[in-house]
Protein backbone atom coordinates (compact mmCIF):
# COMPACT_ATOMS: atom_id res chain seq x y z
CA UNK A 1 0.00 0.00 0.00
CA UNK A 2 1.16 3.48 -0.87
CA UNK A 3 0.42 6.69 -0.50
CA UNK A 4 0.53 9.55 1.70
CA UNK A 5 1.11 9.39 6.26
CA UNK A 6 -1.84 10.09 7.51
CA UNK A 7 0.05 12.22 9.68
CA UNK A 8 1.03 14.42 5.97
CA UNK A 9 -3.13 15.06 6.16
CA UNK A 10 -3.14 17.37 9.01
CA UNK A 11 -2.69 21.12 8.72
CA UNK A 12 1.12 21.61 9.37
CA UNK A 13 0.30 23.85 12.22
CA UNK A 14 -1.34 21.38 13.76
CA UNK A 15 1.57 18.79 13.24
CA UNK A 16 4.39 21.26 14.94
CA UNK A 17 2.13 21.22 17.92
CA UNK A 18 1.68 17.18 17.97
CA UNK A 19 5.69 16.87 17.28
CA UNK A 20 6.64 19.40 19.79
CA UNK A 21 4.15 17.34 22.62
CA UNK A 22 6.05 14.46 21.42
CA UNK A 23 9.83 15.32 20.86
CA UNK A 24 10.06 17.55 23.47
CA UNK A 25 7.84 16.89 26.52
CA UNK A 26 7.33 12.99 25.61
CA UNK A 27 4.07 12.74 27.52
CA UNK A 28 2.83 9.16 25.29
CA UNK A 29 -0.62 7.71 27.06
CA UNK A 30 -0.53 4.42 25.71
CA UNK A 31 -4.17 2.89 25.77
CA UNK A 32 -5.11 -0.42 27.44
CA UNK A 33 -3.12 -3.27 25.41
CA UNK A 34 -0.90 -0.79 23.18
CA UNK A 35 2.80 0.24 23.55
CA UNK A 36 5.11 -1.02 26.27
CA UNK A 37 4.32 -3.23 29.36
CA UNK A 38 5.57 -3.90 32.34
CA UNK A 39 2.67 -5.17 34.06
CA UNK A 40 2.11 -2.25 36.11
CA UNK A 41 -0.95 0.65 35.91
CA UNK A 42 1.99 3.00 35.95
CA UNK A 43 4.00 2.02 32.70
CA UNK A 44 1.19 3.34 30.46
CA UNK A 45 2.33 6.67 30.80
CA UNK A 46 5.65 7.14 29.23
CA UNK A 47 7.88 10.25 30.05
CA UNK A 48 10.53 10.43 27.57
CA UNK A 49 10.82 12.21 24.42
CA UNK A 50 9.67 9.69 21.02
CA UNK A 51 11.66 10.47 18.31
CA UNK A 52 11.03 7.12 16.31
CA UNK A 53 8.66 9.71 15.35
CA UNK A 54 11.09 11.00 13.05
CA UNK A 55 11.45 7.68 10.99
CA UNK A 56 7.79 7.65 9.53
CA UNK A 57 9.38 9.46 6.62
CA UNK A 58 11.71 12.44 5.16
CA UNK A 59 9.22 15.22 5.83
CA UNK A 60 7.81 14.28 9.30
CA UNK A 61 12.19 13.84 9.62
CA UNK A 62 13.09 16.93 8.53
CA UNK A 63 10.11 18.94 10.49
CA UNK A 64 10.71 16.92 13.85
CA UNK A 65 14.52 18.17 13.35
CA UNK A 66 13.45 21.91 12.69
CA UNK A 67 11.89 21.63 16.29
CA UNK A 68 14.93 19.76 17.84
Amino acid sequence: MTGESSLLRIPREIRDQILKLVLLEGNIFYPYGYGPSTGEESSRTRKAPQISILSVNKQMSLEGNAIL
